[in-house]
C-alpha cells in the first residue's frame, strides 16, 4: 500500500492529482482499492462520471465540468487498472481541516499477484 502527500493549491484538484498518481504507480490491468476520505473523488468516480461523459462532460445544468481535463486523466488510469474505489468514513469537521490534514486522504492498496 502507498500513501501519498497532496500537492499545495485547490484542494479538488489537488486530490483528483494525487489519486491519478498514485493510480499510475500501480501496474497496469492490477486490482486496486483506491481508499480515500473524499466523497468529491468517489462520486466523481461512481456517480457522476456516466453522465458527465453522456453529456460530453457538460453538467446537468449545460455548464462545462470543473477540473474536466483532470477528470479525464484519471478515468484513464481508472480504466487501466480494476479500480474499487472506497470511501473511508471518518469523523469530520466542515473543511476536513483543509487540505493540510488530507495528507492520509489516499491510499492504494495494490491486489496484483506478489512475486515470490
Amino acid at each position: 500500500m502507498s500513501t501519498h502527500l497532496l500537492p499545495a493549491g485547490d484542494p479538488q484538484r489537488a486530490i483528483l492529482t494525487e489519486a491519478i498518481s498514485a493510480l499510475h504507480q500501480t501496474p497496469v490491468g492490477a486490482r486496486v482499492d483506491l481508499r480515500t476520505n473524499s466523497d468529491y473523488l468517489t462520486d466523481g468516480i461512481l456517480r457522476w462520471r456516466s453522465g458527465w461523459e453522456r453529456r460530453n462532460f457538460q453538467t446537468a445544468k449545460g455548464r462545462p465540468v470543473a477540473l474536466a481535463d483532470v477528470w479525464k486523466t484519471l478515468f484513464a488510469e481508472v480504466d487501466a487498472r480494476q479500480v474499487r474505489a472506497v470511501l473511508l468514513s471518518i469523523s469530520t469537521t466542515k473543511s476536513r481541516e483543509a487540505t493540510h490534514h488530507a495528507h492520509d486522504a489516499i491510499s492504494v492498496a495494490d491486489h496484483a499477484p506478489q512475486m515470490s
